[in-house]
């Protein structure tokens, strides 16, 4: 396929693709998304567990026992 076929083909319309090219197109987004959301979910999750950590060192407190042992 040509460079001036291969623009003219991304060029049709969508109603004139074949089945074929549409169900790829339709899968390929598909697949983006749930990568995309996969990704998005990690992020959050590691900035969660950053967050929680430093809430934990800043909030806990150590109680130690000065007292002399008998």
């Amino acid at each position: 396929m040509s460079t001036e076929q291969a623009k003219a083909e991304l060029m049709r319309p969508w109603s004139t693709m074949p089945d074929g090219g549409r169900n790829m197109i339709r899968r390929i987004e598909e697949e983006a998304t749930e990568k995309a959301k996969d990704k998005a979910r990690r992020v959050i999750s590691m900035a969660i567990q950053r967050i929680a950590s430093e809430h934990v060192v800043e909030s806990t407190v150590s109680v130690v026992d000065c007292r002399p042992t008998k």
